[in-house]
């Protein structure tokens, strides 16, 4: 199952024997993942020590992890793969991280007598190993855009306002504040250091609508006027760059404008900015090896194929059905093909791109329901691999793509020191590695249709990656994860009464939004019997890891099973508190009182009802705050459009507030209303 289709079984088999009831009481959780005690030294806690999430699942990646800034939202390899750049996206303070994918080391030799015989000795250190975090560069506003140049030194990153918030804000100097804009960068291929080189304006051009906006302004055109401040409210026309790509002679760069149903072709040389009317909503970004510029549309479930030359719409192949959220795009470097994560169907849609035709549709649902949530999609520069980074289900799915490539290798023994007689004989057999690794891409030149993507396997991540991809030497797998391992207690959480309870101090509490961490990992691509192995612990992550059978004659039964005994269930929801706030003054659980806002003599009902009832004192919130709460309580799902965009709403960097109130914000399996209704 996956966090989507997770609610109802994690309410049906998760649940202490005692906890099984006739009301459900979700009285102080946003959202309701209820996890027990897990067995081991640690046997209470949720968060990134034991790396138990709030619906029971531990997640155990492999590879080194890095911890990385606030709710990354897309990441991306440099074109050297020796540095992954990640983009924190979050409520808090937005900025670009460098991670190091590839050890910087430092290999000394000197000539010795050995056995009478003079020999070269040489020693390999280690400057800065694997995960090391080379930079942390201040933005006003990311949402995860970002492209890298062919000539091996440029980056682009898309750019959004600049929060008013004081806790939030970029430092003075920086560029781009008013967002809307494409941000550029140089870095430096050893060292992985970026400097600032610009920004490109892509405004929304004249005629693009007020985002959202309901018509009239006011009024519907049957019923009652509307309330004055019926969302989205205080919107204005804009582009919000996403999805990036730019041409192998670096001189047009195209980008997918999510809020202004265009794309923008510009030139990087002079900054012009042409643009093109694609679908409703569009997210990723592409160009095909033969210069086709190919944009997704989430609302139509489309792509619309570009004339990059002449800025122009070719044509829209439907990858899926409205609402489908089609995201990443990834072209082949190395065949006429292109691949296309259609999110809210659990599928990657593979797209000839001489034809302009669907070509093979690979479906990753589960049998428990959609929810896997593939988000974004690459293919490595010799298009050997096709990664999936999958938000809902915690992995990276690898496909193989063609034949001819080096498979991958069990990691070899590490070796502190070698032996030559000369240097020159070393770095001609380092040559020779390179040359083979060359001649072994030239099949995917021929002309015949690739084959179908072969499925290799699952890699386990941290919670909800976003990026993913393979060095251009095959040798490393590099992931970006939104939320980490878990946030864990927040004993230190706003209180209502502090002078600096505010949004311009919200740094000074632990304030969850702000403090959802992202983390990288990087990894050594798995053979081919590692990824089988790492499959099976990625397939198993996906269940609670405390799951239990439900108990004989339990009354709570699926209607697959013939339903239960329960006809009614009140279900009670308050948002914006903890159990410690509301509860922890009641001795039978595992509270803590010095945290009690709202006692007993303030809420009776609430401790009436906990009397009565089971107390549910270890109940967690899938939800940050109360957008994605609303989602959780109401549908067991958010969408990946909720996700990654409502922490720039809370943030004040004027991202709308179309949340529940538009279907595109809306989770695929919609809400537990439709479910009764159906």
């Amino acid at each position: 199952m996956t966090r989507r289709a997770i609610h109802a079984a994690t309410m049906r088999a998760v649940m202490r024997p005692r906890m099984s009831f006739l009301v459900l009481l979700a009285a102080l959780a946003a959202a309701v993942g209820i996890a027990r005690a897990v067995t081991g030294s640690d046997t209470n806690t949720v968060g990134p020590v034991t790396r138990i999430q709030p619906d029971g699942r531990q997640l155990n990646p492999p590879g080194v992890l890095t911890k990385l800034g606030n709710h990354p939202g897309g990441g991306a390899l440099t074109t050297n793969g020796r540095f992954l750049w990640t983009l924190s996206s979050g409520r808090g303070r937005n900025d670009i991280r460098i991670v190091r994918v590839q050890a910087r080391t430092r290999r000394t030799c000197r000539t010795r007598k050995l056995k009478g015989k003079r020999r070269t000795v040489c020693h390999t250190r280690t400057i800065q190993p694997v995960g090391k975090l080379v930079q942390i560069i201040p933005m006003p506003g990311t949402d995860g855009g970002i492209t890298m140049a062919a000539d091996g030194k440029t980056a682009y990153a898309s750019g959004t306002p600049d929060s008013p918030h004081a806790d939030q804000r970029a430092p003075a100097g920086v560029p781009g504040k008013e967002g809307d804009v494409v941000h550029v960068f140089h870095y430096n291929r050893t060292t992985g250091k970026a400097t600032r080189a610009g920004v490109i304006p892509v405004p929304p051009p004249s005629g693009t609508a007020t985002p959202q906006a309901v018509s009239a302004q006011g009024a519907f055109a049957v019923g009652p006027p509307i309330p004055q401040n019926f969302p989205p409210t205080n919107t204005k026309p804009m582009s919000w760059p996403r999805d990036l790509a730019v041409t192998r002679d670096g001189k047009t760069l195209l980008a997918a404008l999510n809020l202004a149903d265009r794309a923008a072709i510009v030139d990087t040389k002079t900054k012009d900015a042409r643009y093109v009317k694609v679908g409703s909503y569009p997210y990723g970004a592409a160009i095909t090896r033969d210069g086709k510029g190919l944009v997704s549309n989430e609302s139509d479930g489309t792509v619309s194929v570009l004339n990059l030359k002449d800025g122009t719409k070719v044509a829209d192949i439907q990858v899926g059905a409205h609402l489908s959220h089609p995201e990443g795009i990834a072209a082949d470097p190395k065949a006429d093909r292109a691949f296309v994560a259609v999110a809210n169907q659990d599928r990657v849609v593979e797209i000839n791109t001489k034809a302009m035709t669907v070509r093979h549709v690979l479906s990753l649902e589960r049998p428990e329901g959609v929810g896997s949530s593939p988000t974004q999609v690459s293919v490595d520069a010799k298009g050997c691999y096709l990664t999936v980074a999958q938000s809902g289900e915690d992995d990276v799915v690898v496909y193989a793509l063609r034949s001819g490539c080096p498979k991958p290798k069990a990691a070899p023994r590490k070796k502190r020191r070698t032996h030559s007689k000369t240097r020159g004989k070393q770095g001609k057999r380092k040559g020779h590695q390179t040359s083979a690794l060359r001649s072994a891409s030239t099949p995917a030149t021929a002309a015949a249709a690739p084959p179908a993507p072969k499925l290799l396997g699952r890699v386990p991540t941290a919670a909800y990656p976003v990026a993913a991809g393979i060095t251009p030497n095959l040798q490393t797998l590099a992931w970006v994860s939104a939320k980490g391992l878990g946030v864990g207690p927040n004993p230190n959480g706003p209180i209502p009464l502090s002078k600096l309870d505010s949004d311009d101090h919200i740094n000074s509490f632990g304030y969850l939004p702000s403090i959802v961490d992202g983390v990288s990992g990087v990894l050594r691509l798995p053979s081919r019997s590692r990824l089988h192995t790492l499959n099976g612990r990625a397939l198993a992550e996906i269940r609670p890891a405390n799951y239990e059978a439900p108990p004989p004659g339990t009354p709570l039964v699926p209607p697959d099973a013939g339903g239960g005994k329960i006809r009614h269930v009140f279900y009670i929801v308050k948002e914006n508190r903890t159990y410690d706030q509301v509860l922890g003054d009641d001795s039978r659980g595992n509270g803590d009182p010095k945290l009690t806002l709202f006692p007993a003599s303030i809420t009776p009902n609430a401790h009436a009802l906990a009397k009565r009832f089971p107390l549910l004192d270890h109940v967690f919130a899938d939800s940050e705050a109360s957008i994605d709460g609303h989602f959780w309580t109401s549908a067991a799902s958010v969408s990946d459009y909720v996700v990654k965009n409502w922490h720039q709403n809370y943030a004040g960097r004027d991202r709308p507030y179309d949340f529940g109130v538009y279907a595109v914000t809306w989770p695929a399996g919609r809400f537990i209303f439709d479910r009764a209704i159906a």
